[in-house]
């Protein structure tokens, strides 16, 4: 990828294989992006639940919690981070639920390392755009008071961005 200068962020890996891990994150490292990683889905959500993350990369099949239930507490918590699945073992139907789960994309191995880094860089562009209408919407309406009031802020945000990062890519 030529504008590998233009990746900034931090990514949580998420993967039971020791080497697959090292693997992802030494590319995306030599692409200046900060890495994290965990082995299962329940580290996981330890790293998330103190860590500012920008996007995960999952695998799917992992022992103690899965890629799949991995996004499904994530999004039950709240943590609306763009998560890319990436799997072995492939499936129209598992890369259906993934998107229908709130997956950013959906990548099966072996990895390709320029398409896995674009897709990120889509992300952390989507994250930013989050990140942005949160900013203007707390600056607008105020900061929450409690956590009805965070939920609908973040909600906004998210529609909000998801509509620009749309325009902008027409």
């Amino acid at each position: 990828m030529s504008d590998q200068t233009e990746l900034t962020g931090t990514i949580l890996v998420v993967d039971d294989e020791p080497e697959m891990r090292d693997v992802i994150c030494s590319d995306l490292q030599e692409r200046g992006l900060k890495t994290l990683e965990a082995h299962d889905g329940q580290s996981a959500l330890k790293v998330l639940r103190r860590e500012p993350i920008d996007v995960v990369i999952s695998d799917l099949s992992m022992p103690s919690l899965e890629g799949m239930a991995l996004l499904a507490q994530m999004r039950q918590e709240d943590l609306w981070q763009p998560f890319i699945i990436l799997t072995g073992y492939g499936s129209k139907e598992a890369s259906v639920t993934a998107l229908r789960l709130g997956a950013f994309d959906f990548l099966e191995k072996p990895v390709d390392f320029d398409r896995l880094a674009a897709i990120v860089k889509e992300g952390l562009t989507a994250q930013a755009a989050h990140k942005e209408m949160i900013s203007v919407l707390t600056t607008r309406l105020g900061t929450p008071q409690d956590v009805a009031s965070q939920r609908k802020i973040d909600s906004l945000a998210r529609m909000f961005a998801a509509r620009s990062t749309i325009r902008k890519a027409e």
